[in-house]
């Protein structure tokens, strides 16, 4: 069953300060094989209402899989609020 109380899983705050440096990176821009570009960002909040329509158009038997139930707003808003 899926867990609706995501949390980040930080062991230490030596993790979490690698983590912030780690965004510091971002957003960067790469070049697909194809040539297309592309801006990499973390997720903002105002992503996770776009986040949540686009797990739910997945069928349930791929999200199966995902160990947190990706439909439930509340999940994917705690991951764009970090």
């Amino acid at each position: 069953m899926h867990s609706n109380s995501w949390k980040p899983r930080w062991e230490n705050s030596k993790q979490e300060s690698r983590l912030y440096r780690m965004l510091d990176e971002y957003p960067k821009e790469i070049v697909l094989t194809d040539g297309a570009r592309v801006i990499l960002r973390p997720l903002e909040h105002g992503d996770a209402d776009p986040l949540v329509e686009f797990f739910r158009r997945i069928p349930e038997a791929d999200r199966w899989y995902l160990r947190h139930d990706v439909t439930d707003p509340t999940v994917v808003c705690a991951w764009a609020s970090m």
